[in-house]
């Protein structure tokens, strides 16, 4: 199924398609990519509505056409799936650190409207992993960025799911408005 979920209604139609085929919706993983990368000072408005729109608008339009079959469940689990540029910031991609930032925002923010419920919202928030948008990179950079990974190498996209999957589990049902960072160790320095 397809939707452009920067359309207006389009959110609902498809919760409403999926809940007609496959009956209530209870768990949306919101795993979106798209990078512009480009210094603050060439980064025009259309950059960043661009990388709000695909980040974290369609987030809030998934979230919000769920809300009314999550109320209902007892059993709802959201995963939004962040970046560890949302958490440091990005050189040259300040648009796209600002967007999977705003994840943490809304992840929050709704773990606590939606607690009542018992349904839980966390962000998962990788550092580098293979994937199309690291494909390209050159090796040079490749070998830059891998140096300063403690476990010397990138995710994988399978690593992300599991970690999706475990949250999305009645193991973590006690695991709500929080930033999980998957970066091998980035993080540490």
């Amino acid at each position: 199924m397809q939707a452009n979920l920067g359309t207006p209604g389009a959110a609902e139609k498809l919760v409403d398609e999926i809940a007609e085929l496959f009956g209530p919706p209870t768990i949306l993983i919101h795993a979106a990519g798209l990078i512009i990368e480009k210094p603050i000072a060439f980064t025009k408005p259309e950059d960043w509505d661009a990388l709000f729109e695909v980040h974290a608008y369609s987030a809030l339009a998934l979230t919000k056409a769920m809300a009314r079959h999550l109320r209902k469940s007892e059993r709802g689990r959201i995963v939004y799936i962040g970046s560890l540029a949302g958490q440091i910031g990005l050189g040259n991609g300040a648009a796209y650190a600002a967007a999977k930032g705003a994840l943490n925002g809304l992840c929050k923010s709704f773990a606590l409207e939606a607690a009542r419920w018992k349904t839980t919202v966390n962000v998962i928030a990788p550092g580098f992993v293979e994937t199309h948008m690291t494909q390209n990179q050159d090796a040079d950079r490749k070998a830059t960025l891998m140096n300063s990974i403690p476990l010397a190498r990138y995710g994988t996209s399978d690593e992300i799911a599991s970690l999706a999957a475990y949250l999305c589990s009645t193991n973590a049902g006690y695991i709500t408005g929080q930033t999980i960072v998957m970066d091998g160790g980035a993080m540490l320095g």
